[in-house]
């Protein structure tokens, strides 16, 4: 088997929330669909009491997207890629993707972020592989969207990639509740996975290398001595910048780089 470079997708290779982003492109070109987003609140109480899950809650968020046609979607899709995520990539993680490219090594782009518009940055970059989370697209979505599989996200990450890509002692174990030892133990010794999230534990489990991006000091922690840190430079200072920034895309006002 050929070396396998996991990639995940925002904060990884961007130093954003593509959802996030993506929702400040579309209500930027569609100011009026800022209305639907009036509905969120309402689900603030059902998140912070856990009654939803991050697939029941990304559902309900892309309700800015009603009665849009797919069509029109997928078009949006491609031109959101090529003006606002590939100009914003992080450099230093690109030369990383692009010297497994080189090298000969499969490259697998696996992410919660919608396909839809995650397959054309998998297409621009040249991943071998992407995984991401699959939404039903009929030709006009409904408000509340229908995911296609669960939210592709910690270890779903791992049951969204088919068997050729993991060895069968992992196969065996991604069905069953996350245990990183009993999954680490099987891993892929020349593997690697990029990522800035505890959220991809499982990811980092079935790897024998790691690639940490501005991790959280207990991810750091927890890698110390056996998984890399880069720090890119990003455009905003430490959380309250990222979070200023989140909150702008949400309601369509952010405007900077």
């Amino acid at each position: 088997m050929k070396r396998i470079a996991f990639f995940d997708l925002d904060y990884t290779l961007i130093p954003y929330d593509t959802l996030l982003l993506f929702t400040n492109y579309i209500l930027q070109k569609n100011r009026w669909r800022t209305f639907y987003l009036l509905y969120l609140p309402l689900l603030l109480p059902l998140a912070l009491l856990r009654i939803l899950n991050s697939g029941q809650l990304k559902r309900r968020f892309l309700c800015f997207l009603f009665r849009m046609q797919s069509e029109y979607l997928i078009r949006l899709s491609q031109s959101f890629v090529e003006t606002e995520v590939l100009p914003r990539l992080y450099p230093e993680v690109l030369e990383e993707l692009k010297a497994h490219q080189q090298a000969g090594d499969l490259t697998v782009l696996n992410t919660a972020s919608p396909e839809f518009y995650v397959q054309f940055i998998a297409r621009a970059l040249k991943f071998d592989h992407c995984f991401a989370t699959r939404i039903a697209l009929p030709p006009r979505l409904p408000f509340h969207q229908t995911l296609l599989r669960a939210n592709n996200k910690h270890i779903q990450k791992l049951r969204s990639m088919p068997a050729e890509l993991l060895s069968p002692a992992l196969t065996a174990r991604v069905d069953q509740p996350f245990d990183y030892a009993a999954i680490h133990e099987h891993c892929l010794k020349d593997a690697v996975t990029y990522t800035d999230s505890a959220a991809d534990l499982p990811l980092l489990a079935i790897a024998g290398n790691g690639v940490l991006i501005h991790p959280s000091p207990a991810l750091e922690k927890r890698g110390q001595g056996k998984w890399k840190v880069l720090r890119p430079k990003r455009p905003y200072r430490g959380s309250a910048g990222r979070l200023l920034r989140s909150m702008l895309m949400a309601l369509g006002v952010f405007y900077g780089r």
